[in-house]
């Protein structure tokens, strides 16, 4: 896995297709990470949320899905991570289409913090049921914690999740 903006000259295609889920938000792909010096899409973007956590609260709100695709489980320690190339966002009161990032949003890198940050908070259920409601198609990890890693990795290191 590589991050968005190193698709663009290496597989320009995979870019095409990756960046359309950026057409109605575009001010996302320029908001800053702070910590790593770089752009929202120069990063890889993990969660410690389970993908089953996500599921159950879209099914929760009223969507009806069967499945969110693949998901791999990936070791930390094994890739890596540090503070060096790698942070912690969460934004939990960010508005919809509020796309600027602010320093107080980052946070650096502890392995030890992920266990706390591992549940679907409220905020984001609050966000799904509105954007369902609506008709429309909720971000996934709106208002979740992100792990933003600063580099590449190879899906040979990761186990890959079933969810039902």
């Amino acid at each position: 896995m590589k991050p968005l903006n190193c698709l663009k000259a290496s597989h320009p295609n995979l870019y095409q297709q990756h960046v359309k889920k950026y057409e109605y938000r575009p001010q996302a792909l320029k908001r800053r990470v702070h910590g790593l010096d770089c752009y929202w899409n120069d990063v890889l973007h993990f969660t410690p949320i389970h993908p089953g956590k996500v599921l159950e609260g879209l099914r929760k709100s009223g969507l009806e899905t069967t499945t969110l695709g693949r998901w791999f489980r990936f070791d930390v320690r094994e890739l890596g991570f540090d503070k060096t190339n790698t942070v912690i966002f969460w934004s939990p009161n960010q508005e919809f289409g509020d796309w600027k990032e602010s320093k107080e949003d980052f946070m650096p890198y502890k392995e030890t913090e992920l266990l706390q940050l591992s549940e679907l908070p409220s905020k984001t259920l609050c966000f799904y049921q509105e954007r369902i409601h609506k008709e429309e198609v909720p971000l996934l990890f709106f208002r979740t914690p992100h792990v933003l890693f600063k580099g590449s990795v190879g899906l040979k290191n990761g186990h890959e999740i079933t969810i039902v």
